[in-house]
């Protein structure tokens, strides 16, 4: 009988250290909302460039502000820019540059690739850009709509390109300030 009830003593004990250790590690449980989870997301000691969010593309908010301070172009200014020497840098996936671009366009995707479960960032993009282009040449920046080209532009002023503009609304304002049918990729 000595022996039996110190063995559930023993299991008891050992249970109750289990519970204290799992408890002591794990998040306060008070607190689960949303509001909770971001404030502790945001708080935690955290690398947000290797957070999931940042490998998605998305933005924080403290660099939104700085996305929409970019220097921009409007559409309906970029035939005239590219004819006074501006070069227009078209940062879509290769695909979608093949399909239709504006005369003259020099393309190097910001992203690898786009898939419903994210976005791949292209490492060697700066790289690519600056041995095409000089770092005091005027560039023209745009994409589709607008947004990637504003993160490619905040890249390239941060890597000491001095001239280099947002097309703000990307290749659809251009298309729609022209008024003109997209120009198929000639050979």
């Amino acid at each position: 009988m000595v022996g039996h009830e110190y063995a559930q003593d023993r299991a008891h004990e050992l249970s109750q250290r289990w519970f204290l250790l799992y408890r002591s590690h794990s998040r306060p449980r008070q607190r689960v909302g949303l509001r909770y989870r971001l404030r502790w997301w945001k708080s935690s000691n955290r690398d947000t460039t290797s957070s999931p969010m940042a490998s998605a593309g998305l933005v924080q908010i403290s660099d939104k502000k700085e996305l929409e301070a970019l220097p921009t172009v409007d559409g309906g200014e970029v035939r005239e820019l590219m004819s006074s020497g501006h070069h227009y840098l078209d940062v879509r996936l290769g695909k979608d540059f093949d399909k239709a671009h504006a005369d003259g366009a020099r393309n190097i995707s910001y992203y690898l690739s786009v898939t419903p479960s994210g976005k791949e960032k292209n490492p060697h993009f700066v790289d690519e850009v600056a041995e095409i282009f000089g770092k005091d040449e005027h560039l023209i920046v745009g994409c589709n709509t607008g947004f990637r080209s504003r993160l490619a532009t905040k890249d390239l002023l941060d890597a000491g390109f001095k001239n280099v503009r947002n097309l703000k609304g990307g290749y659809q304002s251009f298309l729609q300030s022209e008024n003109q049918q997209p120009a198929a990729h000639q050979q």
